[in-house]
Formats: C-alpha cells, sequence, structure tokens
C-alpha cells in the first residue's frame, strides 16, 4: 500500500501484484463476476472517500466570505480502480477539476499545515495561511480494514476463476 502525490492533487493508492490479471481474466471469464469484482472494491473504498470528504468541509474556515474551495473539493474526490498491464491499482484522488484555475492548488494547499499567500492582490505583502491536514489522516484511519477488504474480494475472485492467491 502506498501514498503518492500527484500533480492534479493527492492520492492514496493500493496496489496488488495479481490484481490487475485477476480483473482482466475475470472480465474474459465472466463479465459478471468482474462487474461484481469492481462493485465490491468500490463499496469497500467508499466510506474512505466519504470520510476524506467530511474532513474536507469540516476545515475551518475564517473571513467574511467563502469561495467555496472546500465544497469543490470535496466534489472532487474519488475513486479509481484500473488494471492496466503494469500492475493495477485502487486509487482515492483528490483533483482539483473542479476548481477554477486560480484556485487549482488549493486542494494540495489545504493538506499542508501551512503555506504562502499574498494578502488580497498584492504581491508585495505575504502572510502564512494555516490548516489541518485532511487527506492522510482520513485514509489512515481506514487504511488496515480497506486493505483487508480489497484482498477479499480479490481472493474470492481468484476462488471463482479457480485459483489460489
Amino acid at each position: 500500500m502506498a501514498s503518492r502525490r500527484s500533480a492534479g492533487g493527492d492520492s492514496f493508492r493500493i496496489e496488488a501484484q495479481e490484481f490487475s490479471q485477476l480483473l482482466n481474466d475475470a472480465k474474459k471469464f465472466d463479465k459478471e463476476l468482474a462487474k461484481a469484482l469492481r462493485k465490491e472494491i468500490r463499496a469497500a473504498a467508499k466510506p474512505v472517500v466519504a470520510d476524506v470528504k467530511r474532513e474536507v468541509k469540516a476545515l475551518p474556515t475564517s473571513g467574511q466570505y467563502g469561495s467555496g474551495v472546500r465544497a469543490k473539493t470535496a466534489r472532487g474526490v474519488g475513486l479509481r480502480i484500473s488494471a492496466a498491464k503494469r500492475g493495477g491499482s485502487v486509487t482515492i484522488v483528490a483533483a482539483d477539476r473542479n476548481l477554477p484555475p486560480r484556485h487549482k492548488a488549493m486542494s494540495r494547499l489545504l493538506n499542508r499545515e501551512k503555506w504562502r499567500r499574498p494578502v488580497g492582490k498584492s504581491r508585495q505583502t505575504w502572510i502564512w495561511q494555516r490548516s489541518t491536514p485532511y487527506f492522510e489522516p482520513s485514509i489512515l484511519r481506514h487504511r488496515a480494514a480497506l486493505r483487508r477488504a480489497v484482498e477479499d474480494a480479490l481472493d474470492k475472485a481468484a476462488t471463482a476463476l479457480g485459483r489460489n492467491r
């Protein structure tokens, strides 16, 4: 299991050696089995994604006006299941696709303890902004259960395909 930062936001990824092969074989053997495997993995990750979204929305805000960055960042949190030839993965990602261009970096900055920003439109005066990391703490709370659930789903698929894992 690995945590990784990407250019388009933060991501957390579970990689299983046989994941890609099992999912692709399940597709060839029985499309319904592949569909059920994906559905089971998605269901296992759903509470983690919901927790990350809840954490983003709960971040403290200051100031009189809100720009909706927290809500838009929460909308960008999602799940990807990949069965690429080089290896499959389950990735939880906080994408910045819902944010306007001037706020693209905010999904990553909100996950830091502090960062610098200009005061208003002035580029002369900068201040430190504080935040509470939301991504990794939320996922780490669920990591063991998520890993077990994904491995159980893989074991079921392997058994249905007549393999041992």
